[in-house]
């Protein structure tokens, strides 16, 4: 369980009817030092202070439930594929001395 588990309906009303979809358009207020991921990719980052405020490209028509937010201390693995470049995001303790590099 999350945090946000906790208090999501108070950012994002969640429908689960079939039928029931929208666009959606992200954009979150993060501590500079943290990763912000969506199911979307970053249209732009700005620096404040401490703060970093993330916007998301908007997303094609899905359902409320698909909706993807991630902060974190997180780091990341990267491998080129055919099929493009691959990221694996960790929490950042997990990086080295577990099995996560043989994941690539």
């Amino acid at each position: 369980m999350s945090i946000f588990e906790e208090i999501q309906h108070f950012c994002l009303n969640i429908f689960v009817l079939t039928g029931t979809q929208a666009t959606f358009k992200l954009m979150v207020n993060v501590p500079k030092d943290r990763v912000a991921l969506s199911n979307m990719p970053v249209e732009s980052e700005n620096v404040v202070g401490n703060t970093k405020r993330v916007s998301f490209e908007l997303s094609p028509k899905m359902s409320t439930y698909l909706v993807a937010l991630v902060v974190g201390e997180l780091d990341y693995l990267e491998s080129e594929t055919s099929s493009g470049m691959f990221r694996l995001y960790l929490v950042f303790s997990y990086m080295f001395g577990h099995s996560s590099c043989y994941i690539l």
